[in-house]
């Protein structure tokens, strides 16, 4: 068999292990126990199909025996701007609905397998050597089969459909294209914890209409629930939501389920917090040496920041899909590199399940430190790439970008 032979075999077998363990639950109950977390969302859409408000009211019995457990621990804090999946999820029946999700996270992973590929294609610096063929079997055997897209179909979150509307809305923002951008961005924004420092960067430069049509896409998305409260009181309310479900058992620090280095402060004993200032001045470093960076390793650098100084859960992992690319453009004609780079990403997405029978509390935390050391390597890989003086300067001027369609760096107004 040759080589483009085997990479199609490698692709077919890492598709069918996430279809195995995401789609049809292998090892985690079966289809019974697929989308376990969408039922939040379903029951939050038949709350605002009822013209109540999701963040103040209970589920409407009676409901599916599926959902009876949701319903009696209902707790929903997700964003306003979630409404449109809630309500498309509850216009199905609980069996439509899971089918719904999980075609709806196939469809993300395999659109953020096709974007990963065409980002690690982006050209080298004059005179670097051009990027692998094995980039178009590879990147979406690494991205579509790896267990944190696994994990997100299995459970129904949101993760990797606001890690592709993130990655798209950036891309689309930084070539001005700020309408789709903008837009993109807007629906990225369900997740919050993970868009964040992107936003804030896009602040910095300045980007005004990326962010005005963000902030109408926001308030377009969110229409039903300002609605039915009213615009501070939807506000209000999904404040009032978020705190008490940071004070569940699941969102708290020392929780297992939570990521970053916060928590793993937190289980070693040492008295800690979610450690989001630090992320805000590392980023203000990160802008200050802006023309020593690499402008294609930003996303990849600030969504890593967010997961690692800020609020997350073990299924956010699969948000850190910028990664794969930002690594390939630096590593993939490296043996040694890429072997390191493929161990990063074990170590990282490796579940707790696998782990937790064998190991202390404060090892499960070790993916947290790989993620750290792998955003230490990129940085530095990028400061080496960078080209003297590249970077984005101050509105008003000019920023560097790699306009792919023609296959050089130009720059871009911003």
């Amino acid at each position: 068999m040759d080589a483009r032979g085997l990479g199609w075999v490698i692709l077919l077998a890492a598709v069918s292990l996430t279809v195995a363990l995401g789609v049809f639950g292998v090892g985690h109950g079966g289809l019974a126990d697929t989308n376990l977390d969408m039922r939040i969302l379903y029951l939050a859409g038949e709350i605002w199909h009822r013209g109540w408000s999701a963040y103040t009211h209970a589920p409407p019995g009676p409901v599916d025996p599926w959902l009876s457990d949701a319903a009696s621990e209902y707790d929903f804090a997700y964003p306003p701007q979630i409404a449109p999946l809630c309500l498309l999820l509850a216009a199905w029946s609980p069996v439509g609905a899971r089918i719904l999700m999980a075609g709806l996270n196939v469809a993300a992973a395999a659109l953020l397998a096709g974007v990963c590929v065409y980002l690690a294609r982006d050209p080298r610096p004059e005179g670097g050597p051009p990027p692998a063929d094995s980039s178009s079997w590879l990147i979406p055997a690494i991205v579509i089969g790896n267990f944190a897209t696994a994990f997100v179909i299995w459970a129904g979150q949101t993760t990797l459909i606001a890690t592709l509307a993130l990655m798209v809305g950036w891309e689309c923002a930084r070539r001005d294209r700020w309408l789709i951008g903008g837009a993109l961005l807007a629906v990225a924004s369900i997740k919050p914890q993970l868009s964040f420092l992107v936003m804030l960067w896009i602040v910095l430069e300045r980007r005004w209409r990326v962010l005005a049509v963000m902030a109408v896409g926001v308030v377009v998305l969110a229409a039903l629930p300002i609605a039915i409260s009213g615009p501070l009181g939807v506000i209000t309310e999904w404040s009032d939501a978020a705190v008490r479900y940071a004070g569940g058992p699941y969102n708290t620090l020392g929780s297992r389920m939570i990521f970053g280095l916060g928590n793993v402060l937190a289980i070693a004993g040492i008295a800690s917090s979610f450690l989001l200032p630090v992320a805000i001045l590392v980023v203000g470093a990160l802008w200050y040496y802006r023309a020593r960076i690499a402008d294609e390793d930003l996303l990849a650098l600030l969504v890593g920041l967010s997961m690692l100084f800020g609020f997350s859960h073990s299924y956010d992992i699969a948000a850190l899909m910028p990664l794969v690319p930002a690594f390939w453009r630096h590593v993939h004609s490296r043996v040694i590199a890429s072997l390191v780079g493929f161990v990063l990403l074990v170590a990282v997405t490796l579940p707790n399940s696998l782990l937790e029978p064998y190991v202390s509390p404060l090892l499960l935390q070790l993916r947290v430190l790989a993620l750290l050391a792998a955003l230490c390597w990129l940085t530095t890989l990028s400061v080496k790439r960078a080209a003297p003086g590249a970077g984005v300067v101050p509105a008003g001027g000019m920023t560097p970008y790699d306009l792919r369609d023609h296959g050089a760096r130009q720059r871009t107004r911003l």
